[in-house]
């Protein structure tokens, strides 16, 4: 762990959420001092297309996994570096139209809460 820790989800003033479980070795230009997360925050709000948020994410050295929502777009990013070293879980619902959940972790649903 770099610089002081950043409490999670990060929000930006314009309602872009962030989510990062990661630790950036290289490819990222960040001082001795530097939160990883608050960093990649901040490179991910100057992101102007799909393309760069793709270089960004494929520029970093070291594990990671990420959840990015970006509000103006209505779009929501997650990934995790090619080897998986950062867990990142995803499930979707049966009926799609309720339930989608990401998580770097699993809980286990007690059978009470299944039905839900």
């Amino acid at each position: 762990l770099r610089g002081n820790l950043t409490p999670q989800p990060v929000e930006g003033g314009d309602s872009n959420v962030f989510l990062w479980n990661g630790e950036v070795f290289g490819g990222v230009n960040l001082e001795t001092t530097d939160n990883d997360t608050q960093v990649m925050f901040d490179y991910l709000s100057k992101c102007d297309s799909e393309s760069e948020i793709l270089s960004l994410f494929a520029s970093v050295h070291g594990p990671w996994a990420f959840i990015y929502y970006h509000s103006p777009s209505h779009c929501l990013w997650f990934g995790r570096d090619f080897f998986g070293r950062r867990s990142l879980l995803w499930q979707f619902n049966q009926d799609l139209q309720k339930a989608f959940c990401l998580s770097s972790v699993i809980v286990p649903i007690s059978e009470d809460r299944k039905s839900t």
